[in-house]
């Protein structure tokens, strides 16, 4: 049928609303949910002549230009269901199962969404994007939106359908609406919606002058350009930049994150020389100046192909580590500042193995780790969020599988609070281990790291009083 400017009559109020019969009627419902808050299946939606259904079938010669569409529903909330009586696990159904084992809930694919239920499980990992979330309190449909679906995926049994926060990622950036010839929505790149939807949320305030977003995931880089042809400027140009996440450059000889990183830092440029008056080559050194809470590191592992106008994927395997070490990406000055916690830290690790290897000698059957209640803070006195030490541990990682951008299945793995790694493949959530985590480092036509969150590392106290405790609660042979 097409698109049609309409109007909704919901009570009192009005609404002029653009009803796309191409689409899902349930697309059309998201619209009026954002708009009223009356939850979908609480819609009742009325034409002269028609109710509209699962199709628009009932629509069909009454919707035109200047329609009027009435609603029917109340926003408010439905009074609470009595509650189930036990079951047995035998009876439960798999949602059911998901609750009983605290595995967190997916999301459900509204038709190539992969990409943003990837996004938004990642964006979870971060507790104080959640908490400011809920603290918010000026009035953005957006960012209203995104609260209630994290307030709906942690009280849902099942995996919801985040429509609502879907029409308003269309209306406030129409590139990821765009759609394929065949009228679907078209597949996007989680990099662009992860860095869409982190800068949206620089809205949300955090400590002292920086936004939240900058706070936990800002990167601020030193950069040093000069021109390194013979008779070219001898000045050095230095600069200063932000951004929310850090690059990993792929070629031939990077076989690890970190050479890739290192590599990235490293950057032939081609420009004018206003002292030679002509294009000449130049040489860009950067160096990382604050770390955040937070890192955010993006494999470069698309290209364009201009021979074939598409864009194609770099497979190669580059390895990733649950632990990773920042330290060489640092400047001198940052290093200097980052060098006591370091020390303290490897204090820790020296007295843990010290320890491993008592146990050993004693005999001990049962190696447990020891359980740390006191902890220093990591961040500097004068920059809440930022990495005091260098060190993070891997927290979430979020893969592509296919060969080309405009394709493929995106999928995230997070790890829980309790220590285990869950898969979210759109709606369907379950428990992996680490090691299937660390095989995501590509090779081949598997599930390949895109993005990965590192957290910064907790810097324990270890005590004499925990040594002792060790120390007494040991089985031996």
């Amino acid at each position: 049928m097409g698109q049609f400017d309409v109007k909704v009559k919901w009570g009192k109020e009005k609404y002029e609303v653009t009803a796309n019969t191409e689409e899902a009627p349930e697309m059309f419902k998201a619209q009026l949910f954002a708009l009223t808050n009356v939850p979908l299946e609480r819609q009742k939606i009325m034409i002269k002549g028609g109710v509209l259904k699962d199709s628009w079938d009932a629509f069909k010669g009454k919707i035109k230009n200047g329609a009027m569409i009435m609603l029917m529903g109340s926003a408010d909330p439905l009074p609470e269901k009595p509650k189930d009586l036990p079951k047995f696990l035998e009876d439960m159904t798999e949602s059911e199962l998901t609750q009983v084992a605290k595995i967190p809930v997916g999301l459900e694919n509204l038709g190539n969404t992969c990409y943003l239920n990837s996004v938004i499980q990642c964006l979870r990992v971060a507790p104080k994007l959640k908490t400011a979330l809920s603290e918010y309190k000026q009035s953005d449909g957006f960012i209203q939106q995104l609260k209630e679906l994290w307030e709906l995926m942690d009280n849902a049994g099942e995996a919801p359908k985040p429509l609502a926060f879907l029409m308003n990622l269309h209306m406030n950036f129409p590139i990821f609406a765009e759609r394929s010839p065949q009228g679907g929505l078209k597949q996007q790149d989680a990099n662009e919606a992860w860095l869409s939807i982190c800068r949206y949320l620089h809205q949300l305030p955090g400590e002292g002058s920086k936004d939240l977003m900058e706070e936990l995931f800002g990167v601020q880089y030193r950069s040093e350009t000069k021109c390194v042809e013979e008779g070219g400027e001898p000045d050095v140009k230095v600069e200063t930049d932000k951004q929310l996440s850090i690059s990993c450059f792929i070629d031939q000889d990077v076989k690890y994150l970190l050479t890739g990183l290192k590599k990235n830092l490293v950057e032939k440029i081609e420009k004018k020389s206003e002292k030679l008056d002509r294009q000449a080559q130049y040489e860009k050194n950067s160096t990382v100046e604050r770390l955040p809470h937070y890192l955010a590191v993006n494999f470069i592992r698309f290209f364009y192909k201009t021979g074939t106008q598409n864009s194609a994927k770099i497979l190669k395997d580059v390895k990733f580590q649950t632990d990773f070490d920042a330290w060489e990406l640092c400047g001198p000055t940052l290093q200097d500042k980052l060098k006591p916690n370091r020390e303290k830290l490897k204090e820790v690790t020296d007295k843990e193995l010290d320890l491993l290897g008592r146990k050993k000698k004693l005999g001990v059957r049962k190696i447990v780790p020891p359980t740390y209640t006191k902890f220093e803070a990591t961040h500097f006195e004068d920059d809440h969020g930022s990495n005091n030490h260098g060190w993070y541990t891997l927290k979430a990682v979020l893969t592509h599988k296919g060969r080309s951008i405009d394709g493929g299945h995106y999928i995230a793995w997070t790890k829980q609070e309790d220590g285990r790694w869950v898969k979210f493949d759109d709606d369907t959530a379950t428990v992996v281990t680490e090691e299937e985590v660390l095989a995501l480092s590509g090779g081949g036509d598997w599930h390949t790291a895109y993005i990965c969150i590192f957290e910064t590392k907790k810097l324990p106290v270890f005590t004499p009083e925990l040594e002792n405790d060790q120390m007494e609660n040991m089985e031996t042979n």
